[in-house]
């Protein structure tokens, strides 16, 4: 799972983005599978909804985010509120995608997961500048990229200089 969602990213970074939609709508009905060995663990089901989000295929965002997940993993209430948020965020609900990505920040501060904390604050930063709050949408970006800064995520930080606060 996170092998693809890397691979994927790098095809969408390299600007191959027939590449990347490809490899993800052709992996999916693999995932889609019940057996155990096929579930997600944890992190690769953000990872993947991120990227078809990125790629602009919502419908396929909506398929990743269903695919069982691990779910006696300590990260399973974290990743499951990341992936609803993106997905909230993405459906255009931005009020109740700030209120999840805020509640996603915390779980992930307290499980110590400073990329997954900063990418929750970068989505809590893009909901508060759509919704018009530039002084929230800066107090969350400035974290993200304090996070994405102390860990060396230089596309991640890339992506929040990209915001316009």
């Amino acid at each position: 799972g996170f092998w693809l969602g890397s691979a994927v990213r790098a095809l969408r970074l390299a600007r191959d983005e027939a590449s990347a939609r490809s490899r993800m709508a052709d992996w999916l009905p693999w995932l889609e599978s019940t057996e155990p060995d096929r579930w997600l663990f944890p992190f690769h089901a953000i990872e993947l909804v991120r990227e078809t989000i990125a790629l602009g295929d919502i419908e396929l965002a909506r398929r990743y985010a269903a695919v069982r997940r691990i779910d006696w993993s300590v990260y399973a209430p974290a990743e499951d509120a990341s992936v609803r948020a993106a997905m909230t965020e993405a459906e255009g609900d931005l009020p109740t995608a700030l209120e999840i990505w805020r509640h996603a920040s915390e779980l992930w501060s307290a499980l110590a997961v400073p990329f997954e904390l900063a990418m929750a604050q970068l989505g809590a930063g893009r909901c508060c500048i759509a919704l018009g709050d530039p002084a929230a949408a800066g107090e969350e970006v400035s974290r993200a990229r304090a996070g994405f800064e102390g860990i060396g995520a230089t596309p991640a930080l890339e992506e929040a200089g990209r915001l316009e606060v």
